[in-house]
Protein backbone atom coordinates (compact mmCIF):
# COMPACT_ATOMS: atom_id res chain seq x y z
CA UNK A 1 0.00 0.00 0.00
CA UNK A 2 1.13 3.27 -0.60
CA UNK A 3 1.85 6.14 1.34
CA UNK A 4 -0.77 8.41 0.03
CA UNK A 5 -3.29 5.34 0.48
CA UNK A 6 -2.13 5.14 4.14
CA UNK A 7 -2.07 9.12 5.28
CA UNK A 8 -5.59 9.05 3.67
CA UNK A 9 -7.19 6.05 5.83
CA UNK A 10 -5.52 7.23 9.22
CA UNK A 11 -6.63 10.61 8.88
CA UNK A 12 -9.88 9.77 7.78
CA UNK A 13 -9.75 7.13 10.67
CA UNK A 14 -9.04 10.66 12.71
CA UNK A 15 -12.23 12.10 11.46
CA UNK A 16 -14.71 9.02 11.55
CA UNK A 17 -13.76 8.88 15.54
CA UNK A 18 -14.72 12.55 15.79
CA UNK A 19 -17.79 12.03 13.99
CA UNK A 20 -18.52 8.59 15.99
CA UNK A 21 -18.12 10.48 19.19
CA UNK A 22 -20.49 13.44 18.24
CA UNK A 23 -23.02 11.19 17.73
CA UNK A 24 -22.75 9.29 21.35
CA UNK A 25 -24.56 10.81 24.63
CA UNK A 26 -22.36 13.41 26.03
CA UNK A 27 -23.06 11.88 29.69
CA UNK A 28 -21.28 8.77 28.30
CA UNK A 29 -18.36 10.06 26.58
CA UNK A 30 -17.49 13.05 29.42
CA UNK A 31 -17.34 10.32 32.06
CA UNK A 32 -14.31 9.37 34.12
CA UNK A 33 -15.16 5.61 33.17
CA UNK A 34 -15.49 6.28 29.21
CA UNK A 35 -12.33 8.08 28.97
CA UNK A 36 -10.37 5.25 31.45
CA UNK A 37 -11.60 2.05 29.42
CA UNK A 38 -10.68 3.84 26.23
CA UNK A 39 -6.99 4.92 27.19
CA UNK A 40 -6.67 0.86 27.94
CA UNK A 41 -8.28 0.05 24.53
CA UNK A 42 -5.94 2.29 22.85
CA UNK A 43 -2.99 0.67 25.06
CA UNK A 44 -4.46 -2.57 24.01
CA UNK A 45 -4.73 -2.09 20.28
CA UNK A 46 -0.68 -0.55 20.22
CA UNK A 47 0.90 -3.47 21.65
CA UNK A 48 -0.87 -5.54 19.11
CA UNK A 49 0.40 -3.46 16.50
CA UNK A 50 3.73 -3.80 17.78
CA UNK A 51 3.41 -7.43 18.19
CA UNK A 52 2.01 -7.96 14.38
CA UNK A 53 4.09 -4.94 12.90
CA UNK A 54 6.06 -7.36 10.15
CA UNK A 55 2.13 -8.15 8.79
CA UNK A 56 1.29 -4.75 7.01
CA UNK A 57 -2.33 -5.42 6.38
CA UNK A 58 -2.82 -6.15 10.38
CA UNK A 59 -0.25 -3.21 10.87
CA UNK A 60 -2.29 -0.53 9.18
CA UNK A 61 -5.46 -1.70 10.30
CA UNK A 62 -4.52 -1.74 13.77
CA UNK A 63 -3.09 2.10 13.67
CA UNK A 64 -6.48 3.31 12.02
CA UNK A 65 -8.04 1.90 14.87
CA UNK A 66 -5.70 3.73 17.72
CA UNK A 67 -6.63 7.33 15.19
CA UNK A 68 -10.15 6.13 15.70
CA UNK A 69 -9.91 6.35 19.50
CA UNK A 70 -7.57 9.38 19.27
CA UNK A 71 -10.51 11.27 17.51
CA UNK A 72 -12.89 10.01 19.95
CA UNK A 73 -10.24 11.31 22.70
CA UNK A 74 -10.04 14.61 21.17
CA UNK A 75 -13.93 15.35 20.70
CA UNK A 76 -14.47 14.16 24.36
CA UNK A 77 -11.57 16.60 25.27
CA UNK A 78 -13.17 19.54 23.97
CA UNK A 79 -16.48 19.34 26.38
CA UNK A 80 -17.21 21.12 29.03
CA UNK A 81 -16.55 20.05 32.34
CA UNK A 82 -18.18 20.43 35.85
CA UNK A 83 -17.79 23.93 35.78
CA UNK A 84 -15.42 25.17 38.79
CA UNK A 85 -15.82 28.99 40.45
CA UNK A 86 -13.09 29.91 38.13
CA UNK A 87 -15.00 29.20 35.12
CA UNK A 88 -17.72 31.99 34.52
CA UNK A 89 -20.07 29.79 33.49
CA UNK A 90 -20.18 28.50 36.59
CA UNK A 91 -22.45 31.60 37.72
CA UNK A 92 -24.90 30.63 35.14
CA UNK A 93 -28.24 31.15 36.12
CA UNK A 94 -27.22 32.53 39.75
CA UNK A 95 -27.58 35.98 40.95
CA UNK A 96 -26.45 39.27 38.94
CA UNK A 97 -22.15 39.68 38.97
CA UNK A 98 -20.13 42.18 37.65
CA UNK A 99 -16.89 40.96 35.54
CA UNK A 100 -14.49 42.33 33.30
CA UNK A 101 -13.59 40.79 30.10
CA UNK A 102 -12.18 41.44 26.58
CA UNK A 103 -13.97 41.92 23.07
CA UNK A 104 -11.95 39.33 21.43
CA UNK A 105 -13.93 39.20 18.35
CA UNK A 106 -15.15 42.18 15.73
CA UNK A 107 -18.39 42.89 17.11
CA UNK A 108 -21.64 41.58 15.19
CA UNK A 109 -23.57 44.14 14.41
CA UNK A 110 -27.25 43.86 13.85
CA UNK A 111 -30.50 45.40 12.63
CA UNK A 112 -31.56 46.25 16.65
CA UNK A 113 -28.47 45.09 18.59
CA UNK A 114 -24.96 44.36 18.68
CA UNK A 115 -23.60 40.76 19.88
CA UNK A 116 -20.00 40.50 21.75
CA UNK A 117 -17.67 38.08 22.09
CA UNK A 118 -16.42 38.59 25.90
CA UNK A 119 -12.70 36.80 27.02
CA UNK A 120 -13.56 37.02 30.84
CA UNK A 121 -10.96 38.17 32.98
CA UNK A 122 -11.76 38.60 36.42
CA UNK A 123 -14.91 38.76 38.14
CA UNK A 124 -15.39 41.33 41.25
CA UNK A 125 -17.75 41.40 44.26
CA UNK A 126 -17.32 43.90 47.41
CA UNK A 127 -14.67 42.53 48.94
CA UNK A 128 -12.49 41.23 46.20
CA UNK A 129 -11.84 40.01 42.57
CA UNK A 130 -11.47 36.81 41.55
CA UNK A 131 -9.55 35.67 38.29
CA UNK A 132 -12.12 33.90 35.77
CA UNK A 133 -12.07 32.26 32.25
CA UNK A 134 -14.43 31.21 29.86
CA UNK A 135 -16.23 33.33 27.06
CA UNK A 136 -19.28 34.84 27.53
CA UNK A 137 -21.71 36.35 24.66
CA UNK A 138 -23.33 39.53 25.52
CA UNK A 139 -26.24 40.75 23.51
CA UNK A 140 -25.86 44.80 23.98
CA UNK A 141 -27.84 48.19 22.24
CA UNK A 142 -25.78 49.24 19.09
CA UNK A 143 -25.09 52.34 21.17
CA UNK A 144 -22.38 53.29 22.38
CA UNK A 145 -19.99 51.12 19.69
CA UNK A 146 -17.67 48.75 20.98
CA UNK A 147 -14.69 47.75 19.09
CA UNK A 148 -12.49 44.61 18.95
CA UNK A 149 -9.52 45.08 22.19
CA UNK A 150 -12.17 46.98 24.38
CA UNK A 151 -11.89 46.19 28.03
CA UNK A 152 -15.61 46.11 29.63
CA UNK A 153 -16.64 45.57 33.37
CA UNK A 154 -20.05 44.28 32.85
CA UNK A 155 -22.92 43.89 35.34
CA UNK A 156 -25.83 41.22 34.93
CA UNK A 157 -26.94 38.19 35.02
CA UNK A 158 -25.20 35.26 32.99
CA UNK A 159 -27.67 32.48 31.78
CA UNK A 160 -26.91 29.15 29.61
CA UNK A 161 -27.89 29.37 25.95
CA UNK A 162 -31.31 28.62 25.22
CA UNK A 163 -32.60 25.54 22.92
CA UNK A 164 -35.65 25.94 21.08
CA UNK A 165 -37.84 23.51 19.37
CA UNK A 166 -36.44 24.13 15.77
CA UNK A 167 -33.22 25.73 16.49
CA UNK A 168 -30.37 24.05 19.34
CA UNK A 169 -29.20 27.62 20.20
CA UNK A 170 -26.50 25.55 22.72
CA UNK A 171 -24.48 23.59 20.47
CA UNK A 172 -24.46 26.62 18.11
CA UNK A 173 -22.72 28.49 20.67
CA UNK A 174 -20.82 25.09 21.94
CA UNK A 175 -19.55 24.67 19.13
CA UNK A 176 -16.56 27.75 19.79
CA UNK A 177 -16.84 27.26 23.24
CA UNK A 178 -19.30 29.67 24.52
CA UNK A 179 -21.44 28.60 27.73
CA UNK A 180 -22.96 31.68 29.11
CA UNK A 181 -25.03 34.72 27.31
CA UNK A 182 -26.41 38.07 29.16
CA UNK A 183 -28.63 40.45 27.54
CA UNK A 184 -28.62 44.00 27.87
CA UNK A 185 -25.97 44.36 30.61
CA UNK A 186 -24.89 47.48 32.56
CA UNK A 187 -21.51 48.31 30.79
CA UNK A 188 -18.80 50.27 31.29
CA UNK A 189 -15.30 50.89 28.93
CA UNK A 190 -12.27 50.33 30.95
CA UNK A 191 -9.70 50.43 28.53
CA UNK A 192 -9.22 50.11 24.85
CA UNK A 193 -6.56 48.72 22.06
CA UNK A 194 -6.46 45.48 24.13
CA UNK A 195 -5.97 42.40 21.74
CA UNK A 196 -3.83 41.15 19.04
CA UNK A 197 -2.26 44.10 17.26
CA UNK A 198 -2.69 42.72 13.76
CA UNK A 199 -6.57 41.25 14.06
CA UNK A 200 -7.54 44.81 15.76
CA UNK A 201 -6.21 46.80 12.58
CA UNK A 202 -7.63 44.52 10.45
CA UNK A 203 -10.87 45.19 12.34
CA UNK A 204 -10.18 48.85 12.37
CA UNK A 205 -9.83 48.80 8.28
CA UNK A 206 -12.73 46.36 7.74
CA UNK A 207 -15.22 48.88 9.57
CA UNK A 208 -13.69 51.64 7.26
CA UNK A 209 -14.14 49.75 4.22
CA UNK A 210 -18.56 49.41 5.43
CA UNK A 211 -18.83 52.84 6.16
CA UNK A 212 -17.53 53.68 2.34
CA UNK A 213 -20.01 51.22 1.25
CA UNK A 214 -22.52 53.09 3.44
CA UNK A 215 -21.31 56.40 1.61
CA UNK A 216 -21.45 54.97 -1.88
CA UNK A 217 -24.61 53.00 -1.86
CA UNK A 218 -28.03 53.71 -0.30
CA UNK A 219 -30.10 50.73 2.11
CA UNK A 220 -30.47 47.82 1.22
CA UNK A 221 -27.55 47.06 -1.11
CA UNK A 222 -24.96 48.89 0.95
CA UNK A 223 -25.77 46.22 3.50
CA UNK A 224 -25.97 43.45 1.16
CA UNK A 225 -22.77 44.65 -0.59
CA UNK A 226 -21.18 44.71 3.23
CA UNK A 227 -22.15 40.75 3.02
CA UNK A 228 -20.29 39.70 -0.28
CA UNK A 229 -17.35 41.88 0.37
CA UNK A 230 -16.70 41.69 4.24
CA UNK A 231 -18.84 39.13 5.55
CA UNK A 232 -21.04 41.80 6.90
CA UNK A 233 -24.65 40.60 6.75
CA UNK A 234 -26.06 41.46 10.38
CA UNK A 235 -27.73 44.67 8.74
CA UNK A 236 -29.65 43.32 5.90
CA UNK A 237 -33.55 43.08 6.41
CA UNK A 238 -35.01 40.20 7.91
CA UNK A 239 -37.71 40.05 4.45
CA UNK A 240 -34.81 39.60 2.08
CA UNK A 241 -32.53 36.88 3.84
CA UNK A 242 -35.83 34.66 4.27
CA UNK A 243 -36.28 35.29 0.37
CA UNK A 244 -32.95 34.38 -0.11
CA UNK A 245 -33.19 31.37 1.95
CA UNK A 246 -36.37 30.38 0.22
CA UNK A 247 -34.82 30.67 -3.58
CA UNK A 248 -31.77 28.96 -2.40
CA UNK A 249 -29.07 31.37 -2.55
CA UNK A 250 -28.25 32.19 0.90
CA UNK A 251 -24.79 31.22 0.30
CA UNK A 252 -23.41 34.11 -1.58
CA UNK A 253 -24.57 36.01 1.39
CA UNK A 254 -22.43 33.97 3.96
CA UNK A 255 -19.18 33.65 3.20
CA UNK A 256 -18.77 29.72 3.31
CA UNK A 257 -16.65 27.19 0.90
CA UNK A 258 -20.20 27.29 -0.33
CA UNK A 259 -19.99 30.93 -1.54
CA UNK A 260 -16.23 30.72 -2.48
CA UNK A 261 -16.34 27.53 -4.18
CA UNK A 262 -19.26 28.38 -6.50
CA UNK A 263 -17.86 31.70 -6.85
CA UNK A 264 -14.13 30.81 -7.93
CA UNK A 265 -16.13 27.94 -9.96
CA UNK A 266 -17.84 30.69 -12.18
CA UNK A 267 -14.42 33.30 -12.55
CA UNK A 268 -12.44 29.88 -13.85
CA UNK A 269 -15.23 29.50 -16.17
CA UNK A 270 -14.97 32.92 -16.96
CA UNK A 271 -11.12 32.13 -17.93
CA UNK A 272 -11.29 29.79 -19.52
CA UNK A 273 -9.95 30.76 -22.76
CA UNK A 274 -6.62 31.60 -20.37
CA UNK A 275 -4.20 29.00 -19.81
CA UNK A 276 -4.92 26.56 -16.71
CA UNK A 277 -1.21 27.92 -15.29
CA UNK A 278 -2.51 31.89 -15.32
CA UNK A 279 -5.72 31.21 -14.42
CA UNK A 280 -5.08 29.77 -10.87
CA UNK A 281 -2.76 32.71 -10.06
CA UNK A 282 -4.80 35.54 -11.22
CA UNK A 283 -7.65 33.67 -9.05
CA UNK A 284 -5.27 33.10 -6.17
CA UNK A 285 -4.82 36.71 -6.30
CA UNK A 286 -8.09 37.42 -5.76
CA UNK A 287 -8.62 34.85 -3.24
CA UNK A 288 -5.72 36.36 -1.05
CA UNK A 289 -7.33 40.21 -1.52
CA UNK A 290 -10.35 38.85 -0.87
CA UNK A 291 -9.36 37.37 2.28
CA UNK A 292 -7.89 40.68 3.47
CA UNK A 293 -10.67 42.96 2.90
CA UNK A 294 -13.23 40.88 4.22
CA UNK A 295 -11.46 40.78 7.61
CA UNK A 296 -9.57 37.29 7.62
CA UNK A 297 -12.15 35.87 9.84
CA UNK A 298 -10.89 32.00 10.51
CA UNK A 299 -14.49 30.91 8.42
CA UNK A 300 -13.30 33.18 5.47
CA UNK A 301 -9.62 31.65 5.74
CA UNK A 302 -10.99 27.78 6.02
CA UNK A 303 -13.59 28.83 3.04
CA UNK A 304 -10.59 30.64 0.74
CA UNK A 305 -8.00 27.89 1.67
CA UNK A 306 -10.51 25.11 0.41
CA UNK A 307 -11.69 26.39 -2.87
CA UNK A 308 -7.50 27.25 -3.53
CA UNK A 309 -7.35 23.51 -3.07
CA UNK A 310 -10.50 22.77 -5.19
CA UNK A 311 -9.38 24.93 -7.93
CA UNK A 312 -6.13 23.31 -7.59
CA UNK A 313 -7.55 19.74 -8.16
CA UNK A 314 -9.83 20.91 -10.80
CA UNK A 315 -7.18 22.75 -12.74
CA UNK A 316 -4.32 19.87 -12.58
CA UNK A 317 -6.99 16.94 -12.30
CA UNK A 318 -5.11 15.47 -10.29
CA UNK A 319 -7.63 13.84 -7.58
CA UNK A 320 -5.74 11.31 -5.74
CA UNK A 321 -3.93 14.03 -4.38
CA UNK A 322 -6.69 16.54 -3.56
CA UNK A 323 -8.15 13.70 -1.71
CA UNK A 324 -5.24 13.54 0.67
CA UNK A 325 -5.12 17.45 0.71
CA UNK A 326 -9.31 17.85 1.70
CA UNK A 327 -9.00 15.35 4.34
CA UNK A 328 -5.05 16.64 5.84
CA UNK A 329 -7.36 20.08 6.26
CA UNK A 330 -9.93 18.48 7.85
CA UNK A 331 -7.78 17.05 10.24
CA UNK A 332 -6.12 20.40 10.93
CA UNK A 333 -9.23 21.72 11.55
CA UNK A 334 -10.92 19.60 13.46
CA UNK A 335 -7.85 18.73 15.68
CA UNK A 336 -7.90 22.71 16.68
CA UNK A 337 -11.88 22.77 16.72
CA UNK A 338 -13.36 18.83 16.87
CA UNK A 339 -16.93 20.58 17.65
CA UNK A 340 -17.33 22.01 14.39
CA UNK A 341 -17.86 18.98 12.65
CA UNK A 342 -21.12 18.19 13.82
CA UNK A 343 -22.95 21.56 14.98
CA UNK A 344 -20.97 24.39 12.22
CA UNK A 345 -22.86 23.97 8.81
CA UNK A 346 -20.56 26.23 7.66
CA UNK A 347 -17.62 23.57 8.50
CA UNK A 348 -19.99 20.62 6.43
CA UNK A 349 -21.03 23.03 3.66
CA UNK A 350 -17.45 24.03 3.16
CA UNK A 351 -16.51 20.77 2.26
CA UNK A 352 -19.27 19.46 0.58
CA UNK A 353 -19.08 21.91 -1.46
CA UNK A 354 -15.59 21.55 -2.89
CA UNK A 355 -15.96 17.63 -2.70
CA UNK A 356 -19.04 18.23 -5.03
CA UNK A 357 -17.34 20.49 -7.74
CA UNK A 358 -13.78 18.41 -7.28
CA UNK A 359 -15.73 14.73 -7.60
CA UNK A 360 -19.06 15.21 -9.37
CA UNK A 361 -18.68 17.78 -11.76
CA UNK A 362 -16.29 16.24 -13.53
CA UNK A 363 -18.97 12.83 -14.04
CA UNK A 364 -21.67 15.34 -15.09
CA UNK A 365 -19.66 16.67 -17.76
CA UNK A 366 -18.70 14.02 -19.03
CA UNK A 367 -22.49 12.54 -19.37
CA UNK A 368 -23.32 16.28 -21.13
CA UNK A 369 -20.24 16.59 -23.36
CA UNK A 370 -22.40 16.35 -26.54
CA UNK A 371 -24.18 19.51 -25.09
CA UNK A 372 -22.52 22.79 -26.43
CA UNK A 373 -21.36 25.20 -23.92
CA UNK A 374 -23.26 28.35 -25.24
CA UNK A 375 -20.95 30.57 -23.91
CA UNK A 376 -19.38 29.46 -20.41
CA UNK A 377 -23.25 28.65 -19.23
CA UNK A 378 -23.04 25.19 -19.17
CA UNK A 379 -20.04 25.21 -17.12
CA UNK A 380 -21.74 27.68 -14.56
CA UNK A 381 -25.04 25.05 -14.36
CA UNK A 382 -22.77 22.34 -14.12
CA UNK A 383 -20.67 24.46 -11.29
CA UNK A 384 -24.03 25.03 -9.40
CA UNK A 385 -25.48 21.58 -9.48
CA UNK A 386 -22.80 19.80 -8.28
CA UNK A 387 -22.64 21.75 -5.57
CA UNK A 388 -25.92 21.51 -4.78
CA UNK A 389 -25.95 17.99 -5.34
CA UNK A 390 -23.56 17.45 -2.44
CA UNK A 391 -25.10 20.23 -0.30
CA UNK A 392 -28.54 20.26 -0.28
CA UNK A 393 -29.15 16.92 2.16
CA UNK A 394 -27.85 19.20 4.56
CA UNK A 395 -29.79 22.06 4.09
CA UNK A 396 -32.60 20.19 4.21
CA UNK A 397 -31.77 19.12 7.54
CA UNK A 398 -30.55 22.16 9.30
CA UNK A 399 -33.01 24.79 7.44
CA UNK A 400 -36.05 22.68 6.66
CA UNK A 401 -36.59 23.56 3.51
CA UNK A 402 -35.93 22.91 0.26
CA UNK A 403 -36.00 25.63 -3.08
CA UNK A 404 -37.54 24.60 -5.75
CA UNK A 405 -36.58 27.59 -7.59
CA UNK A 406 -32.92 27.31 -6.22
CA UNK A 407 -31.49 26.59 -10.15
CA UNK A 408 -33.56 28.97 -12.31
CA UNK A 409 -32.38 31.86 -9.49
CA UNK A 410 -28.72 30.59 -9.31
CA UNK A 411 -28.78 30.81 -13.31
CA UNK A 412 -30.49 34.55 -13.29
CA UNK A 413 -27.73 35.74 -10.42
CA UNK A 414 -24.57 33.53 -10.64
CA UNK A 415 -23.30 35.20 -14.06
CA UNK A 416 -23.25 38.46 -12.66
CA UNK A 417 -22.18 38.09 -8.95
CA UNK A 418 -18.36 38.16 -10.26
CA UNK A 419 -19.11 41.55 -12.05
CA UNK A 420 -20.93 42.46 -8.68
CA UNK A 421 -17.97 41.53 -6.52
CA UNK A 422 -15.13 42.73 -9.22
CA UNK A 423 -17.31 46.15 -9.35
CA UNK A 424 -17.60 46.35 -5.72
CA UNK A 425 -13.85 46.24 -4.86
CA UNK A 426 -12.73 48.49 -7.77
CA UNK A 427 -15.54 50.75 -6.05
CA UNK A 428 -14.61 50.31 -2.52
CA UNK A 429 -10.66 50.33 -3.35
CA UNK A 430 -11.52 53.65 -4.84
CA UNK A 431 -13.60 55.26 -2.28
CA UNK A 432 -10.41 54.75 -0.31
CA UNK A 433 -8.29 57.26 -2.35
CA UNK A 434 -11.27 59.55 -3.67
CA UNK A 435 -15.00 59.24 -2.77
CA UNK A 436 -16.47 61.10 -5.14
CA UNK A 437 -15.10 58.66 -8.06
CA UNK A 438 -16.20 55.56 -5.70
CA UNK A 439 -20.14 57.02 -5.71
CA UNK A 440 -19.90 57.67 -9.53
CA UNK A 441 -18.65 53.46 -9.86
CA UNK A 442 -21.34 52.76 -7.27
CA UNK A 443 -23.80 53.68 -9.53
CA UNK A 444 -23.22 50.03 -12.11
CA UNK A 445 -23.26 47.92 -8.60
CA UNK A 446 -26.17 49.55 -7.56
CA UNK A 447 -28.16 48.80 -10.94
CA UNK A 448 -26.69 45.20 -10.40
CA UNK A 449 -27.78 44.59 -7.06
CA UNK A 450 -30.91 45.94 -7.32
CA UNK A 451 -31.79 43.33 -9.86
CA UNK A 452 -30.20 40.80 -7.38
CA UNK A 453 -32.92 41.70 -5.03
CA UNK A 454 -35.48 42.17 -6.91
CA UNK A 455 -35.32 38.60 -8.43
CA UNK A 456 -34.76 37.34 -5.71
CA UNK A 457 -37.39 38.82 -3.87
CA UNK A 458 -40.00 38.20 -6.91
CA UNK A 459 -39.02 34.45 -6.90
CA UNK A 460 -39.01 34.27 -3.27
CA UNK A 461 -42.32 35.65 -3.07
CA UNK A 462 -43.97 32.36 -5.46
CA UNK A 463 -46.09 30.68 -3.65
CA UNK A 464 -44.35 27.38 -4.61
CA UNK A 465 -40.63 29.02 -4.39
CA UNK A 466 -39.54 26.98 -1.35
CA UNK A 467 -41.11 22.96 0.09
CA UNK A 468 -40.98 22.83 3.83
CA UNK A 469 -39.45 19.41 4.77
CA UNK A 470 -40.30 18.60 8.75
CA UNK A 471 -38.50 16.10 10.78
CA UNK A 472 -35.78 14.40 8.69
CA UNK A 473 -34.32 11.24 9.65
CA UNK A 474 -31.06 11.52 9.69
CA UNK A 475 -30.43 7.81 8.02
CA UNK A 476 -32.15 9.04 5.30
CA UNK A 477 -28.75 12.12 4.83
CA UNK A 478 -26.43 8.96 5.63
CA UNK A 479 -28.03 6.70 2.51
CA UNK A 480 -28.07 9.78 0.56
CA UNK A 481 -24.30 10.33 0.48
CA UNK A 482 -23.68 6.24 0.73
CA UNK A 483 -25.53 5.93 -2.48
CA UNK A 484 -23.63 9.19 -3.88
CA UNK A 485 -19.99 7.33 -2.92
CA UNK A 486 -21.10 4.17 -4.75
CA UNK A 487 -22.20 5.66 -7.85
CA UNK A 488 -18.99 7.82 -7.86
CA UNK A 489 -16.94 5.32 -7.69
CA UNK A 490 -19.04 3.11 -10.61
CA UNK A 491 -18.59 5.71 -12.31
CA UNK A 492 -14.79 6.46 -12.11
CA UNK A 493 -14.25 2.50 -12.24
CA UNK A 494 -16.40 2.88 -15.68
CA UNK A 495 -14.37 5.43 -17.11
CA UNK A 496 -11.30 4.19 -16.33
CA UNK A 497 -12.10 0.87 -17.89
CA UNK A 498 -13.88 2.27 -21.34
CA UNK A 499 -10.00 4.61 -21.31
Amino acid sequence: MTYSKIFFYLALSFVLGIVVASFLPRNLIASDFFVRNSLIILFVIFSFVLFFWKEEKTRITGIACVFLILGILRFVISLPRTPKESEIYFYNDKEEITFTGIVTKDPDIRIDKTNLIISARKLKSENEEKRVSGKVLVSVEKYPEYQYGDELEISGKLKTPIVFEDFNYKEFLDKDDIYSVCYKPEIRLVSSDNGNFIYRNLFNFKNKLKKIIARILPEPESSFLSALLLGIKGSIPKDILDNFSKTGISHIIAISGLHITILLGVISCLLSSVSRKNSFWIILGFIICFVIISGAKSSVIRASFLGSMALFGKLTGRIPRFRNILIGIACIILLASPKLLRYDIGFQLSFLAVVGIVYIMPLLKDKLEKIPSLFGIKDLILVTVSAQITTTPIIMYNLHNISLVAPLVNLFILPILPIVMILGLLALSTGLIFLPLAQILGWGVLVLLRYIISTVNYCGSLDFAALEVENIWWGWIVAYYLILMVYFYYSSYANKKRS
